[in-house]
């Protein structure tokens, strides 16, 4: 009982039918453009700027060390 209940509801979904429409997202598409060369070098400084600062940051820690070890020395 069940399963034919279950047939009839699928046997709607079992459509052959050709379809000739053809569609296309062509007119949603961006329409790239070429980058200004300032735009290129301003980002690829930006990321040189960043791995400066993770190299010298370690430099800098190091450097904090020293200078606290200076100012307050080991008692004992």
């Amino acid at each position: 009982m069940i399963a034919t209940l279950v047939r009839s509801v699928l046997k709607g979904f079992n459509v052959k039918r050709r379809i000739k429409t053809v569609t296309s997202n062509e007119a949603c598409l961006p329409h790239p453009e070429l980058l200004d060369s300032s735009y290129i070098y301003k980002i690829y400084g930006l990321y040189m700027f960043i791995w400066l600062l993770m190299f010298s940051e370690a430099y800098s820690q190091r450097l904090r060390r020293a200078i606290c070890a200076y100012f307050y020395p080991e008692v004992g």
